[in-house]
């Protein structure tokens, strides 16, 4: 019986969220483990914030399935 609601629990879990609601939270999650730095044109650190880092990890996906086509 705990085995039958584990899996319709996560089920459930998995319908609630789109799966590009899914990625961004994943990368949100990454973002937040690296906490990517970058230096501006006055060589000053800054951190990179997530709108940021989500654009340039989408491109990089984008690109490397581009790349996959023929």
């Amino acid at each position: 019986m705990w085995l039958y609601q584990l899996c319709l629990y996560h089920k459930n879990k998995f319908e609630d969220k789109t799966p590009s609601q899914r990625l961004r939270n994943v990368l949100y999650v990454l973002w937040e483990q690296e906490q990517p730095k970058e230096t501006n044109s006055k060589g000053v650190i800054t951190y990179v914030d997530f709108d940021l880092f989500y654009k340039r990890k989408m491109n990089e996906l984008i690109n490397f399935i581009k790349n996959k086509l023929s």
